[in-house]
């Protein structure tokens, strides 16, 4: 299953941030079709990953309203007797 990986730091080296973002993030590919893509804030420290497979594709939602940073990842689940009328 992809992931979704992240950090927050007070270091101000974006940099080396980013290095130990792709670091976490190449250990999730675990097939060759897989691929991965990141958001950075260095203003708020804020550092996050995502891995993507075929099937999936699509990028995390994310809410920034200048206090607040929201990454949200995941799947829809719709059970099979909901009603979508």
């Amino acid at each position: 299953m992809p992931g979704l990986a992240g950090f927050v730091t007070k270091n101000p080296d974006r940099d080396a941030a980013e290095r130990l973002l792709a670091k976490m993030m190449r250990v999730q590919l675990h097939q060759p079709s897989w691929s991965w893509s990141s958001l950075s804030i260095p203003e708020q420290g804020i550092y996050v990953g995502w891995v993507t497979t075929p099937s999936t594709g699509a990028n995390p939602l994310t809410v920034q309203t200048g206090q607040v940073t929201l990454v949200f990842c995941g799947e829809n689940f719709v059970p099979a007797t909901a009603d979508h009328s």
